[in-house]
């Protein structure tokens, strides 16, 4: 039944001015077994359904997108379902015309290339844009498909000509069962305009530049006559152009003159001394389009002294420009000699990390702006500041292209009168000072131990201070070991890649306090006083320590204070005894009866009890 319906349905198809769907049925299309006649869209996110209200007017559906290719496929409901499309017809939707245009320059090559810019509206497909201008007396056209964003760059039109009514129309284009769809949007926006730039004047031949027979001068500070003849040669074709701009400039006053298209030589008396500019740039005037002038980039300078000299221009830039410290503040500069001849030279220095600290960190008093020097000696460095040395030639007030910029780091200067004061077994304070001038970023603060949890002793970083205005500094360093051995160094570290640092020499060594042993218990039995006291943590290894003995200290009732030592390292973690008579009253009695501390080292992995006690000996 559903192949009969789908050869004997004729279901028209199509896009109105509107840009709606239109489908149809013809009133022969209707047979007698269907109830009701839908179509099916697709094309959309979701699958639209819309029935035929009445067979014989058509169905209208407003797409969300402009320019893409929808499918619409006929449903027919025998009963009380639909069946499957019996019949399908792509359509491709118009695409909504640009609403705006923008033309610009080629930076790259503004004389053939521009960059076209249009605005589409949301929701537009398009896979093409036809380009239309005039050109001159003609209409052309060109189809392009790489707009990215909107935005394109075409560089094969002629330079200097006036291109008119660019207009941009937006082309959909779809394949379906090898039928090829096309549906071009309207021409809605303004017309526009653009003339291209012109390529450079070729080869401008002054410098000749010859004194005229005359007179003497009546005045004898005037300068005698000076004949500037140019010529140059016209741009290569197809540029379109119609004339020259012709222009002088002396000390920055500007005269100009133009002349037609033919004319390639212009001569002009020069009577003042002074810096001249001259420049020649191809004009291209007529046409709808505004005038416009090749880049005055063709051109040359020269220097007329007051004598009737002449001094020409450098176009050579220095070459092997090198830069070798003397010192912390003092450097050479070389050059290799010029092919050019030249009457001085400039040393351009300026310090690129002058600006770098703030205001209140300023370190540095000189070349915080570029200076430039005759001599090729720079004095007045600040160790550890970063320079930037550019060498000039000069002619007169002529000055030469600058030479490839050489970047130079001095070394700082490193800090002085480093001491470390203690505060407790685990902590210090550490103070330096630095010289008055000296560049640097911040200060590293470096220690060396041995540490008995890695078992090395190594530097090892442990604190950065940005670089301050004021000439001492210090810092607290805490969580150090008590009775142990340290080594602390501050260094400058300087901008630049890579920063440099300085230095190993600013190093002061230390030796941390112990801590107060902790008595565990006080016992006394038979006459006997057993003291017991533990040091440090249980699991970090004392045997690098730098305490040497235990100190025992006994004060009887009534005589005086006794002292007793022992070797540290025989005693780690112990346990002590010491035992005499508390209620003797002579003090030779309780001398007598002090007797040696006996030590057992814990052993902290067996958990073992200590041995028994020898003998005690007077």
């Amino acid at each position: 039944m559903f192949d009969v319906l789908q050869r004997s349905l004729t279901f028209l198809v199509s896009v109105n001015d509107d840009g709606l769907i239109v489908a149809a049925l013809e009133h022969s299309d209707l047979q007698e077994n269907v109830t009701a006649y839908a179509a099916q869209v697709s094309g959309e996110p979701r699958l639209t359904l819309v029935q035929f209200v009445n067979s014989s007017e058509p169905l209208l559906f407003n797409t969300s997108f402009h320019g893409l290719c929808y499918t619409v496929g006929l449903l027919v409901k025998l009963g009380q379902s639909w069946s499957r499309p019996v019949k399908t017809v792509p359509v491709l939707t118009k695409p909504l015309p640009v609403r705006s245009v923008q033309i610009s320059d080629y930076k790259e090559s503004p004389e053939t290339g521009v960059v076209f810019e249009i605005e589409p509206p949301a929701g537009n497909v398009f896979s093409r844009v036809n380009i239309s201008f005039s050109e001159g007396q003609e209409r052309r056209s060109m189809l392009y498909k790489d707009f990215y964003k909107g935005k394109t760059v075409f560089k094969h039109w002629l330079p200097g000509v006036c291109y008119r009514n660019i207009t941009f129309q937006l082309i959909s284009e779809a394949t379906v069962y090898q039928t090829a769809l096309v549906a071009h949007s309207d021409i809605t926006h303004t017309p526009v305009h653009h003339r291209t730039g012109k390529t450079q004047d070729r080869s401008l031949f002054p410098g000749s530049a010859m004194g005229l027979p005359s007179d003497p001068p009546v005045l004898p500070t005037r300068l005698p006559p000076i004949l500037l003849e140019l010529r140059w040669l016209p741009p290569r074709p197809p540029t379109s152009y119609d004339g020259f701009n012709i222009y002088i400039y002396r000390d920055g006053k500007h005269a100009g003159t133009t002349v037609d298209e033919n004319t390639h030589e212009f001569f002009t008396e020069l009577t003042e001394q002074g810096t001249y500019r001259v420049q020649v740039a191809t004009l291209s005037s007529s046409g709808d389009c505004e005038a416009r002038e090749s880049a005055a980039d063709t051109g040359f300078t020269f220097y007329l002294g007051p004598g009737g000299e002449l001094l020409e221009e450098l176009r050579e830039r220095p070459q092997a420009v090198s830069v070798r410290l003397l010192d912390s503040s003092t450097a050479a500069v070389s050059w290799a000699s010029s092919s050019e001849s030249h009457n001085g030279s400039l040393v351009s220095v300026v310090s690129t990390t002058c600006l770098r600290p703030s205001l209140s960190q300023r370190m540095e008093n000189t070349y915080c702006s570029e200076e430039n020097s005759t001599s090729d000696v720079i004095s007045n460095l600040t160790p550890g500041a970063q320079y930037r040395v550019v060498v000039y030639h000069t002619n007169g007030p002529l000055i030469s292209p600058p030479s490839e910029p050489v970047i130079i780091d001095i070394e700082p200067t490193g800090v002085r009168e480093l001491a470390v004061y203690p505060l407790s077994p685990t902590a210090v304070i550490l103070s330096w000072q630095r010289p008055y001038h000296v560049a640097f970023r911040k200060y590293v603060l470096q220690t060396f131990f041995f540490n008995p949890v890695t078992l090395a002793s190594e530097w090892t970083t442990y604190y950065e201070i940005a670089a301050t205005a004021s000439i001492i500094a210090s810092v607290r360093v805490t969580d150090l070991l008590p009775a142990w051995y340290y080594n602390f160094r501050v260094s400058m570290v300087t901008w630049g890649d890579p920063p440099l640092s300085c230095c190993d020499s600013s190093t002061v060594s230390f030796v941390t306090a112990p801590e107060a042993p902790h008595i565990s218990s006080v016992d006394y039995s038979h006459g006997v006083l057993y003291v017991r006291w533990t040091y440090g943590e249980l699991f970090i290894d004392l045997s690098h320590s730098r305490m040497l003995h235990w100190q025992v200290v006994a004060v009887g009732k009534k005589g005086p204070e006794k002292s007793y030592s022992i070797d540290v390292k025989q005693t780690l973690h112990i346990i002590s005894v010491c035992y005499f008579q508390p209620h003797s009253s002579n003090i030779s009695d309780f001398l007598k009866l002090l007797r040696t501390i006996l030590t057992t080292v814990y052993l902290r992995q067996l958990r073992l009890h200590p041995p028994a006690l020898p003998s005690p000996s007077v």
